[in-house]
């Protein structure tokens, strides 16, 4: 299971005190493209990189960026990362406390196995609403198809869900055919047979997911 702690980083955030060129250069030593920055009691205020402009103080020369919720689903963290291109991304509480740093690569690692990204097989998407996510009636579907489920991941907001379904397979077309019977908007992504249901949105973070799994390969290459 993906969970913040598991996708954390070791580092620790810069206090809002700090003079801005000790904490240019603490982003520096840390080998991390920028870092989360906090104030006396704790709450999130933004991000510094080593090159940041202007600002007395770590506080002052904080940049504002879109934090992760902790009560946010954690594959929220894909959209993060493609929006703000950097390797951190702040977490917060819903008090606006932060609680760490998410690290990009220690986050695709996780996805990357919990997906079955780099095993043999097809993934499938399937689009629904948040009211007709059942897990094991999903599961169920693609199996009656003669598919074995390797891994099941979701992404939901307050009206959708995305179900990321990994089959051992490398022809999806029966499980997403048999997904379709039962009224699911499915669609193969990976695997031997390829097409897109009509849904941007699907497509568009599938495609983000895939991108990252790549950079975290070549990340790991390094």
């Amino acid at each position: 299971m993906l969970t913040i702690e598991k996708v954390m980083s070791d580092l620790e955030p810069l206090d809002s005190s700090t003079d801005s060129v000790t904490g240019r250069e603490t982003v520096s030593r840390s080998g991390r493209e920028r870092l989360a920055v906090k104030d006396g009691s704790g709450r999130y205020i933004g991000m510094m990189e080593a090159d940041s402009l202007g600002g007395d103080t770590c506080g002052s020369a904080a940049e504002e960026c879109e934090p992760m919720r902790a009560s946010d689903t954690p594959a929220a963290l894909l959209r993060l990362f493609a929006e703000q291109g950097s390797d951190t991304v702040a977490v917060v509480d819903d008090e606006g406390s932060l609680l760490g740093m998410a690290d990009r690569l220690r986050t695709l690692r996780l996805m990357s196995t919990l997906t079955g990204a780099d095993a043999p097989g097809a993934t499938i998407s399937v689009s629904m609403r948040q009211i007709d996510y059942e897990a094991g009636r999903l599961t169920s579907i693609v199996e009656m198809s003669g598919a074995k489920v390797v891994s099941l991941l979701t992404e939901a907001d307050n009206e959708s869900v995305t179900a990321y379904v990994k089959i051992a397979q490398e022809n999806p077309y029966p499980a997403v055919e048999s997904l379709e019977r039962h009224g699911y908007a499915a669609a193969s992504l990976t695997g031997s047979y390829r097409t897109f249901a009509e849904d941007d949105e699907v497509k568009r973070n599938y495609a983000a997911l895939m991108e990252y799994l790549n950079i975290g390969r070549h990340d790991t290459a390094k």
